[in-house]
């Protein structure tokens, strides 16, 4: 084996060469997987380095598309594998130690234990928005919600979108985010970008970008 992997091997090809020599496995399991091969092989190089191997082997098989399957644990892995998870140790290490898939990891340790993606924490407001200074937002949120493609240049609801844009540019100006504005005000935080962009005050994502009319 160690040979073999000297002279390009892939731990697959070692397993699957194995498994076709009908050679039995150091455990009394039914297969050989890559992950037993890799393992048996390093133990043996640290248990007596410098051995002379044959350096002529011939090509290795042609195994064509891999055919993958999940290996025969015992109860000691199953455990040894969920502790690993919870330890954080990363799915990628685990899979290639033991051969197995992602969803038998997670079948294994159980939904109330499996590690969620970590979440950026909210950035804090600045300070406190006055009753009056919100109710204003809202008023003029709802007022300029009523500004269309068609609106005329002189309408009301203009003057208001404009207003609308600047105290929002100035509470962001003071460290409010466009979500924390949004969630205060009851609106989508595409609804504060447009307002911004719309009037200048920051680029307009590309998503809410006015199509031009053809």
């Amino acid at each position: 084996m160690r040979a073999q992997r000297l002279a390009g091997w892939t731990w697959p090809q070692i397993a699957e060469d194995l498994n076709q020599r009908e050679v039995p496995t150091s455990q009394g399991a039914r297969r050989w997987t890559a992950a037993v091969a890799r393992a048996l092989v390093q133990h043996w190089q640290q248990a007596d380095e410098g051995v002379r191997l044959p350096s002529d082997l011939g090509d290795p098989p042609d195994l064509g598309r891999p055919v993958w399957r999940q290996p025969t644990l015992s109860d000691a892995d199953r455990a040894t594998i969920r502790q690993l998870y919870i330890d954080g140790t990363a799915l990628e290490e685990i899979k290639a130690t033991f051969g197995v898939s992602k969803n038998l990891i997670y079948s294994l340790v159980g939904s109330s234990e499996r590690r969620r993606p970590a979440q950026r924490p909210n950035k804090p407001d600045p300070r406190a928005l006055a009753p009056l200074e919100l109710g204003r937002l809202r008023q003029l949120s709802a007022l300029a919600a009523k500004v269309r493609g068609q609106t005329s240049p002189d309408h009301p609801a203009r003057e208001h979108s404009r207003q609308f844009a600047e105290l929002l540019a100035a509470l962001i100006d003071e460290g409010f985010t466009a979500r924390s504005l949004a969630d205060k005000i009851g609106c989508s935080r595409a609804k504060i970008e447009l307002a911004l962009g719309r009037h200048g005050h920051r680029p307009l994502p590309p998503s809410l970008t006015p199509r031009s009319k053809s």
